[in-house]
């Protein structure tokens, strides 16, 4: 359990005090399972505004179901006030599961379910989230992602959005690597344009790095170049340029650097 307790003025000489309580508890009975509870409190006032107090309690539980399996769940509750009236409440699931299904190849699956109710106006809005992914080692030096997302929102407007994307990492060594995406997304059936990013990394020496990247978008592409130096341990670095080629009219070359020194 803390707390913290702070009383000051602004510029107008108006009182500004803030009050933070955080409670948490954790039981392990089993090295393969472990559970939390949690509780937090925040009051803000200022000046002659009414206090605003903010509340949550949340519980979590993680289990290793099997060597290769393991799964979290947990649930949130929130409460907003001004004065003493209640102005919103919300509610937050979510279950995270990771499996090992072959000796080089993993998976994932998020899903969250959020509510949330304005009682000034009793508006409603639920949503869904999920997120599956693998994510496979083909080499030691090569590995490939895929993932799925979808989303939607029930509200006075109903909307839903997916997206796929293939992901490629390959190191020919220490000091080089190659990452490349390709992905697509849909927003209420409207679909995009195929999207892809690649980039290349290079250790010139131990302190010095530099990377190059391409990215193509719906009505853009664009091309930087950073550069970074580890002097020693007190100076560094860097510098980058970027040139922005826009269908619609704002390309340009922008280029910056930075030094910086640390005591």
């Amino acid at each position: 359990y803390n707390i913290a307790i702070e009383n000051g003025t602004t510029a107008t000489d108006e009182n500004d005090d803030s009050t933070r309580q955080n409670f948490s508890l954790g039981w392990n009975p089993h090295s393969s399972l472990s559970s939390s509870f949690s509780a937090s409190e925040i009051r803000d006032e200022r000046g002659d505004d009414e206090e605003t107090m903010s509340r949550s309690y949340g519980v979590n539980t993680a289990v290793n179901v099997l060597p290769t399996l393991d799964m979290s769940f947990g649930a949130t509750r929130s409460e907003s006030y001004e004065g003493a009236d209640k102005t919103s409440t919300s509610h937050n699931f979510n279950w995270y599961t990771t499996a090992l299904l072959f000796p080089d190849l993993t998976s994932s699956l998020d899903l969250g379910y959020n509510t949330s109710l304005d009682e000034e106006t009793d508006l409603e809005t639920r949503s869904f989230n999920s997120n599956l992914r693998f994510t496979a080692r083909l080499t030691p030096r090569f590995t490939a992602e895929f993932s799925e997302q979808y989303s939607n929102s029930h509200a006075e407007d109903n909307s839903w959005y997916a997206a796929s994307r293939m992901g490629l990492l390959w190191r020919p060594s220490d000091i080089l690597s190659f990452n490349g995406t390709v992905s697509k997304d849909w927003t209420d059936g409207e679909a995009s344009e195929l999207l892809y990013n690649a980039s290349v990394s290079l250790a010139l020496t131990r302190t010095m790095q530099t990377n190059f990247n391409y990215n193509h978008a719906e009505t853009s592409d664009s091309y930087s170049l950073n550069w970074n130096w580890t002097v020693n341990r007190v100076f560094s670095v860097r510098a980058d340029c970027r040139y922005l080629d826009d269908q619609e009219g704002s390309s340009g070359f922008s280029w910056g650097g930075q030094i910086t020194m640390r005591y």
